[in-house]
């Protein structure tokens, strides 16, 4: 973030790193997805069982 001069300028930098931030998770959820589709071997993702429990 930056020293937003006012508020709005600081929910506008928000609401960007937001965005930002939610596009890079979906490009790379796409880019995994067809790299899974094009191998013959599935991707192995790590994962704290305890931590996905957590979440529901």
């Amino acid at each position: 973030m930056h020293f937003a001069p006012d508020k709005q300028s600081l929910l506008k930098a928000r609401r960007t790193y937001a965005f930002t931030e939610l596009f890079m998770f979906e490009l790379r959820m796409q880019w995994l997805n067809r790299i899974e589709k094009t191998s013959d071997e599935a991707i192995e993702v790590d994962y704290d069982i305890e931590l996905v429990k957590t979440i529901h």
